[in-house]
């Protein structure tokens, strides 16, 4: 084998660990950005649920009032009466 045999096999070795290297990077950036994203939606949804649960009552007894005031007493006892 000659001088030129080998640098030209190092050469390629090289460049495939350069190759396989970059492949990596890649896929590990790729993951952290999904990871991001996930957890961006997450705290979105949470604070959706807080607004949900800090309105949520308020909208209930204003429904139900207006509900009351439409129907009158047979509103308040509902169905089973």
């Amino acid at each position: 084998m000659s001088g030129l045999e080998i640098a030209a096999g190092v050469a390629g070795i090289v460049s495939a660990f350069c190759a396989v290297g970059t492949i990596v990077k890649n896929a590990r950036r790729q993951r952290k950005e999904k990871e991001k994203a996930l957890q961006a939606e997450a705290f979105k949804a949470e604070q959706r649920l807080v607004v949900t649960i800090d309105k949520g009552p308020p909208a209930i007894n204003r429904e139900y009032d207006q509900n009351f005031v439409r129907l009158g007493e047979r509103f308040r006892r509902g169905d089973g009466n």
